[in-house]
């Protein structure tokens, strides 16, 4: 895991002014992730986004451990078997 670094008490800042300085969403979200990172520090993510009308992820946006990489299909398939999870 990433050592954490600048403390949360301006992240509501910082992320106001990514969003002032991207427009396309996907720029935006890797500029966030990269915050995040810097603030609480991790290994991995997953960011996909979530269409409002059918409630499917879209625009998957990830970074795992090539470790996980095998176990991916099935992760996914686990995800959607329940509709808690989904």
């Amino acid at each position: 895991m990433s050592a954490p670094g600048p403390g949360v008490e301006g992240a509501v800042d910082r992320v106001i002014r990514r969003c002032a300085e991207h427009v396309e969403e996907r720029p935006l979200r890797i500029a966030l992730v990269e915050d995040i990172r810097r603030t609480v520090g991790f290994r991995a993510h997953v960011w996909a986004l979530t269409d409002p009308e059918t409630e499917v992820g879209t625009s998957p946006f990830a970074d795992v451990p090539a470790e996980v990489l095998p176990k991916l299909p099935q992760l996914l398939r686990c995800r959607y078997l329940t509709t808690v999870n989904r």
